[in-house]
């Protein structure tokens, strides 16, 4: 749990920049509100491609009635049994 925790602090630490900024008075321009609508962009599109990727590998009757989580049920199809629970634990 603490390395997940760490991990999720450092996903964070790029926002700083843009904050810094603001702070002291000086303006984020045109180029840093175009960049932040473009990054919402791109991360929703990862978002929906992450999920299309889900569904079109596991069945739609395995996710139904299954007890596992999507992203279990997605690496067993992908990588097998043995390697998926390494690879999801990692």
């Amino acid at each position: 749990m603490t390395n997940a925790l760490v991990k999720i602090i450092f996903s964070y630490a790029g926002y700083e920049n843009a904050f810094k900024r603001r702070q002291r008075g000086e303006e984020p321009g045109a180029l840093h509100s175009e960049l932040g609508r473009l990054s919402l962009l791109l991360v929703a599109i990862l978002y929906i491609l992450a999920n299309v990727a889900y569904f079109s590998a596991v069945p739609k009757e395995e996710l139904v009635k299954g007890s596992q989580v999507v992203a279990s049920l997605f690496f067993q199809k992908v990588f097998g049994s043995a390697k998926a629970a390494r690879a999801l634990t990692s």
